[in-house]
């Protein structure tokens, strides 16, 4: 049998190219499909799968599976889907390379998941490549950089509700814009909603941002003077407008400046997503106005 040796093809699914820095390292799970997306034409898919599986096969990577319910008015009928993430051989390597490894990291524990914690975080994933993307859509803008949710909660925000309650706040990514043409940094802490949160949390979330952007304190988290707050969805116009119908609820209750509430933008968006949906159409609202949705990179 030959013996496995690493090659380039196998490092850009790992953890991307120095210019597109993003792999299964930084999404931390990822389907092949999403894997193609970001790094090749629809019609290569056989061969991302092929070279997963010899991943796979070397202990660089391993796989997980997670259960699908499909409704529709007759039945509900269930699937199976696999999602791929590092394995031991592929943490050594990368960490041969000099990227960070979390201490904390055990490969049992990436594929013995929740497969609602997989669903989530599958689909927050589509919306990072999105933006990762988006110089395909408009050579104008370009993501910088960006921090998912696993990074961002080793080291939470903490915050004191309104009522005295502690809390961590955790978003799900950090996303870093620039605009090319004038090198304009445009910060947005992202949430993935995927209609799950009752009102009750929701709102509490919602007061928790209240607080870490009146505060200001995402100066020293992030090195930005300005901040966006993105909640996005999959789950259609009714869910989309009852987020902006809570967020607008907490805002008059704890009597908010409108500067602040400016912050706040919410956006129902289609599947599958592609590169310029998400930031460059006119999808987006804020919480309290009843303007025509806009474009959020163009806000």
């Amino acid at each position: 049998m030959r013996a496995f040796r690493m090659r380039p093809m196998y490092e850009l699914l790992l953890c991307g190219t120095k210019e597109m820095g993003i792999g299964l390292y930084q999404l931390h799970l990822a389907t092949p499909e999403q894997l193609c997306r970001l790094h090749y034409s629809p019609g290569s898919l056989k061969g991302v799968k092929r070279h997963l599986k010899t991943l796979v096969d070397n202990h660089y990577v391993q796989f997980g599976a997670y259960a699908v319910e499909h409704r529709t008015l007759a039945r509900i009928r269930h699937s199976t889907r696999y999602y791929y993430t590092l394995g031991p051989e592929g943490m050594r390597y990368l960490a041969g390379l000099g990227l960070d490894i979390n201490e904390a990291w055990r490969a049992e524990r990436e594929v013995d998941k929740h497969g609602l914690f997989v669903a989530h975080e599958l689909q927050l994933n589509d919306v990072i490549i999105a933006a990762a993307l988006i110089r395909k859509a408009d050579a104008r803008f370009y993501l910088e950089s960006f921090t998912h949710e696993r990074v961002l909660k080793r080291r939470p925000y903490k915050v004191r509700l309104p009522e005295g309650q502690r809390f961590s706040l955790i978003p799900d990514a950090y996303l870093d814009f620039r605009n090319t043409l004038n090198s304009q940094h445009f910060p947005v802490l992202l949430e993935h909603d995927r209609g799950t949160e009752e009102q009750f949390y929701f709102k509490r979330k919602i007061r928790a941002y209240v607080a870490l952007l009146t505060s200001q304190a995402y100066r020293d988290m992030f090195g930005t003077t300005t901040m966006t707050v993105a909640f996005t969805t999959f789950e259609g116009e009714k869910r989309h407008t009852k987020m902006r119908e809570w967020t607008r609820q907490v805002l008059a209750a704890h009597n908010v400046h409108w500067q602040t509430g400016m912050a706040f933008r919410f956006a129902a968006l289609p599947q599958p997503l592609f590169p310029g949906t998400a930031w460059l159409e006119p999808r987006w609202q804020l919480a309290y106005d009843d303007q025509p949705p806009h474009p959020l990179l163009a806000a």
